[in-house]
């Protein structure tokens, strides 16, 4: 595994503490450990328990084989999490017969061990490397770290969209594309009709979404009863989103986050960001490709309406 400097233990805390300092739980914080992952797949599960349906990432999947007829396959997987995601595509393109290699990169080197060991689980599939890196702020260093190889890349950002706050963790996927390469990524949608963000906003005040969270700040030393959340509307044009479900906490009594030897002292009243699902439209996620100079493939829907997936080539 290489670990990148934007994955050191050090900066890590720097930024997290850095963040509560601010007001602001970085997204970095919320996934980094297997614990905290599973409890936002938790999450997910719920969310589709909710709203059962046809995903949009089969249909990719299929459309991203169709579109590397008998080349070699490189999957680059940006933020791949457990990689759950990247071994269905996997198995996709094997079916394909297809000849796939395939880099893993992600902030936790825990969970890249885990996506790792389910990329090496599937036959015929050369798992090249792992990459530990903040892929939102790597840049175009991470090209440098990636091994050359003959065929089509395919680089994926499956789950990252919905939480960035600006448009940096696209450098890196620039600095990988050559001419025709492909980009999958995907993106939580605004479902149409009245009342859907705040409809969105309810779910995310659920059982299974406060679990995980305050698990993410247990992870700092701050218990649950020092805080009270709240789940409400923002409207953002941040990395084109047409609006925001923005989950907050109030700390309701003087109490310190510990950040490795970061102390910081968080005061009764003050109110933390803690996270963001940034929603978009198909008309937003066209926008934002747009603006990266690539040429859209296919845009598919969940039969939900709150799950899309983007394929582009360059």
């Amino acid at each position: 595994m290489i670990e990148h400097p934007t994955a050191s233990a050090r900066q890590l805390q720097d930024v997290v503490a850095a963040g509560f300092s601010r007001g602001v739980l970085p997204s970095l914080a919320h996934y980094r450990t297997p614990e905290q992952s599973a409890a936002w797949r938790a999450v997910a599960t719920s969310f589709f328990d909710r709203a059962p349906g046809r995903s949009a990432f089969d249909d990719v999947y299929t459309e991203i084989a169709e579109n590397c007829p008998g080349t070699p396959v490189h999957v680059i997987a940006l933020g791949c999490g457990d990689g759950s995601k990247e071994e269905a595509l996997v198995r996709n393109l094997c079916l394909a017969g297809l000849d796939v290699a395939i880099t893993l990169a992600d902030i936790s080197p825990s969970l890249l061990e885990l996506a790792g060991a389910r990329q090496e689980a599937i036959e015929n599939v050369r798992v090249l490397t792992s990459i530990a890196c903040d892929v939102t702020t790597v840049g175009g260093s991470l090209a440098d770290l990636i091994e050359y190889l003959p065929g089509r890349r395919v680089i994926t950002m499956f789950g990252v969209l919905p939480g960035l706050t600006t448009m940096s963790a696209f450098e890196s996927v620039a600095s990988l594309m050559r001419d025709g390469d492909l980009f999958a990524f995907s993106g939580n949608m605004l479902p149409n009709g009245a009342g859907e963000i705040e409809r969105l906003c309810d779910f995310y005040a659920t059982g299974s979404a406060h679990d995980w969270m305050a698990l993410v700040f247990s992870g700092a030393g701050i218990d649950t009863e020092s805080l009270s959340w709240s789940v409400a509307p923002a409207y953002t044009s941040e990395v084109f989103a047409v609006a925001t479900v923005s989950v907050k906490a109030e700390v309701l009594r003087d109490c310190v986050a510990n950040v490795g030897d970061h102390a910081i002292q968080l005061e009764a009243g003050q109110t933390i960001d803690t996270f963001r699902s940034h929603r978009h439209s198909s008309e937003s996620l066209t926008d934002l490709l747009e603006s990266l100079g690539m040429k859209l493939i296919c845009l598919q829907l969940s039969d939900s309406g709150e799950e899309g997936v983007v394929l582009a080539r360059k």
